[in-house]
C-alpha cells in the first residue's frame, strides 16, 4: 500500500492543506480533525476518478485473423481425448 504525504499549516485560525502529489486541489479546516477528515475524503474522491478512469475504458478484442490450421485441430482433439479419458 502506497502512504499518501500532505502539507498542512495553519493560517488565521484555520488549518489548510493540500496532497502533495495533488497541490492544485487545496482544502481547508476549521480544526487540524475536520482538515484530516476533509483531506481523506479528497485522497478517496481523487483515487477513485483514476480507478474509474482505468476500469471504465473500453476495450476490443481483435478477432481472429488466420483460420485454425490442421496442427491446432490435432491438439483440440488429443486434449478432447485425454479429457474424456479421466
Amino acid at each position: 500500500m502506497r502512504s499518501t504525504k500532505y502539507i498542512i499549516w495553519e493560517e488565521d485560525g484555520q488549518w489548510h492543506g493540500y496532497l502533495q502529489d495533488h497541490p492544485d486541489r487545496p482544502t481547508q479546516g476549521d480544526t487540524f480533525e475536520d482538515l484530516q477528515v476533509k483531506l481523506s475524503d479528497l485522497h478517496y474522491e481523487i483515487t477513485s476518478e483514476s480507478h474509474d478512469q482505468y476500469h471504465n475504458s473500453t476495450y476490443t478484442i481483435p478477432q481472429r485473423t488466420r483460420p485454425r490450421t490442421k496442427r491446432y485441430e490435432r491438439v483440440e482433439q488429443l486434449f478432447r481425448t485425454m479429457l474424456y479419458d479421466l
